[in-house]
């Protein structure tokens, strides 16, 4: 039951999870892009994750003019009536990006439990070209949705279609829309666990491009001729992460006939500036690839960009003497996975959990007595779209109390006498047989919250073994932040995670 000892642990009403389990909010309908030169403006708005990206262009028409007549264009335009300024997104506070986050997952949570990323998972090094199979995982042929999809907290990959709209530039009148090129571009990237910094590959679906142009344009202007521009860029109001790689510049041809993949690497120096939030120097960034179109007289009047994406960037120092520095995607689905099956090394344990999270009042300890009545249903934390768990370093005092109220629920003693695990249910030495407890000794919502309840109960020593490595290893691969009370709103900006049971 749950002890009455002081903590720092959140309340159960306290912040998203906690009991919500309603249906998540779906994605906002998508918008139609604008089909006209007078509306063309609406593109300098930054697209939303499900909307395609538009990128407009635009040619003065005594260039186009001159192109037709097998002349030179001049360049330049001297009267742009659309926006030319690059946009950018509204500027996030610390706690606005990390709620942002944590709805991000809630929108999509209820739709990917049929397809839980697997724990404990190395992240894979970054190198010149992506991982290739993490980029199988990704890139399997199944879409991966207006969010994009995460194979873990270090590898995520997005396909989005662009449209790119060209206009005839009038000195004297309103743009005139004279042509579109439609591709899909295809995105992976990679999370870095030594360095603040991710790497982005992009590249344009092989066989993808479009084009809607005039017939006597065809062979002058696309494919072989007007270029399209890619790069990786972080949102221009965040000064401390930064695109770092440059841009890549070919002719649509070359693009929609070469697989290979260009990265752009996006650094962030928020630790080094002083505006890192926490003991582990935590700060939240959007990027996204941008794409403009040039050549032969065109140029970009407003550029096309693709679906913002978080990521998480920290300097913890306890999680490996070799991983002080990271950055990773926030916006991935924190779960723990154990197997309750059949020979499964985590089995017992397995189902030990699934009782607390789903049959919490067929536990030890319990609520009262036995033969008289349970004042309450036992409330247990961590199940998948419940109230999630929190990490905590052995050095925390709610370790050791979480130790100490574990051990007297297993012996039935002290505040638990009677309460306890009955003698018959206790550990057996002779069989290899050790107490198990749940949540976890290293979580906030451990045995000594005096918010949560607990469960206890006999597992094989191998079985227990098996699970508290697992743990361990997925705290280090997904790179699970120990409990911060330093932070903004703690109870919603600090790491927290699932534990999942596959039966």
């Amino acid at each position: 039951m749950a002890s009455t000892t002081s903590s720092a642990a959140p309340a159960p009403a306290a912040g998203p999870f906690r009991t919500d389990t309603s249906t998540p909010v779906s994605a906002p309908a998508q918008a139609s892009a604008p089909a006209q030169a007078s509306t063309a403006s609406s593109a300098a708005k930054t697209p939303s994750a499900d909307q395609a990206v538009t990128v407009n262009a635009g040619i003065s028409a005594a260039d186009l003019d001159r192109l037709h007549k097998g002349e030179k264009p001049k360049g330049g335009l001297k009267a742009v009536p659309l926006p030319s300024a690059r946009s950018t997104l509204p500027k996030e506070t610390f706690q606005q990006a990390a709620d942002a986050a944590r709805a991000r997952i809630k929108s999509q949570a209820a739709t990917r439990l049929a397809d839980v990323p697997p724990s404990s998972t190395p992240p894979a090094p970054i190198k010149e070209d992506p991982n290739p199979e993490l980029l199988r995982q990704c890139l399997d042929g199944t879409e991966s949705g207006p969010y994009g999809h995460y194979i873990n907290r270090y590898a995520f990959c997005l396909s989005q279609q662009v449209t790119v709209r060209y206009y005839v530039i009038h000195s004297d009148a309103p743009p005139e829309y004279h042509a579109t090129t439609r591709f899909t571009y295809q995105l992976f990237a990679q999370g870095d666990n030594h360095y603040r910094h991710i790497r982005v590959w992009g590249r344009m679906k092989q066989g993808s491009a479009d084009y809607d142009w005039p017939w006597w344009d065809d062979l002058w202007q696309t494919p072989k001729i007007v270029q399209l521009s890619m790069s990786g860029e972080c949102d221009g109001a965040e000064l401390e992460c930064s695109g770092t790689s440059g841009t890549v510049t070919l002719p649509f041809n070359s693009w929609d006939h070469d697989p290979k993949w260009n990265h752009f690497d996006i650094a962030d120096s928020s630790d080094s500036f002083g505006s890192a939030q926490g003991r582990d120097q935590i700060a939240y960034h959007r990027w996204f690839l941008q794409f403009t179109s040039q050549g032969e007289g065109y140029s970009t009047l407003v550029p096309g960009r693709g679906a913002a994406t978080r990521m998480r960037c920290d300097s913890a120092k306890y999680i490996s003497a070799g991983q002080q520095k990271s950055c990773l995607f926030s916006d991935s689905l924190p779960v723990l996975n154990y197997y309750a099956t059949p020979g499964s090394p985590t089995e017992m344990v397995a189902k030990h959990i699934g009782d607390a999270q789903y049959h919490p009042d067929t536990t030890y300890p319990l609520t009262a007595p036995p033969g008289t009545p349970d004042p309450r249903s036992k409330q247990i934390p961590g199940a998948v779209l419940n109230a999630p768990l929190h990490r905590i370093k052995n050095t925390d005092a709610a370790w050791k109390e979480n130790q100490r109220h574990k051990d007297m629920a297993c012996k039935d003693t002290g505040d638990y006498k009677g309460l306890g695990l009955p003698p018959d249910k206790q550990p057996d030495k002779s069989k290899q047989e050790q107490c198990d407890e749940y949540p976890f000794r290293a979580t906030l919502e451990g045995a000594s919250s005096p918010d949560w309840d607990f469960s206890v109960r006999a597992v094989p020593r191998s079985d227990n073994a098996s699970a508290g490595s697992r743990l361990k290893l997925y705290y280090l691969h997904e790179r699970i932040l120990s409990w911060d009370p330093t932070l903004p709103d703690p109870a919603d900006s600090n790491d927290w995670y699932w534990v999942n049971i596959n039966h």
